[in-house]
């Protein structure tokens, strides 16, 4: 059976200081999901610790309840994470679609192998495999395979999206 996908009713904001406690709940709960789906025997350990200063984040609100986040620079995507209730709606797609509106013609991001949810989300947004990487995950004490992913368009076809 196919999810519904959120209409209208899923409002993306920037972020405020008053969604911390929510953000930090989203992250270690799809995160420790993540871990657990590569073999990793320490994802309890998983905690977020906060946004780098001089990135840009946004959240997903529905119903006042915030359900995902996305945290970005100009150049690139670092941090995708909806709650795991909520994926598969739509949540992320339009996260990642707001961040790109203000983001420039060349954006990279990295994804774990093994996430096919967001390999598939990256892919259908025009980003493509630039090299096999390793990923450290420092709460796991590991480092994972993963990929380099990269968008490039023009910067007319960019004034067209945003």
């Amino acid at each position: 059976m196919k999810n519904l996908q959120y209409g209208d009713e899923l409002e993306i904001r920037v972020l405020l200081p008053t969604d911390e406690s929510r953000i930090k709940a989203i992250f270690n709960r799809a995160r420790r999901i993540e871990l657990l789906s590569m073999g990793s025997t320490t994802c309890e350990h998983s905690q977020f610790k906060s946004f780098d200063p001089r990135s840009h984040a946004a959240v997903s609100v529905l119903n006042e309840e915030v359900n995902g986040f996305i945290e970005f620079s100009p150049d690139e995507i670092l941090g995708l994470y909806v709650d795991p209730l909520h994926q598969g709606k739509g949540v992320a797609r339009r996260l990642l679609r707001f961040a790109l509106k203000s983001m420039d013609n060349s954006i990279n991001a990295e994804v774990l192998a093994g996430n096919e949810h967001a390999l598939t989300l990256f892919f259908r947004h025009g980003f493509e495999v630039l090299r096999p990487t390793t990923i450290a995950i420092p709460e796991a004490k590991a480092a994972a395979r993963g990929y380099h992913l990269q968008r490039t368009i023009s910067a007319s076809l960019h004034q067209t999206v945003a």
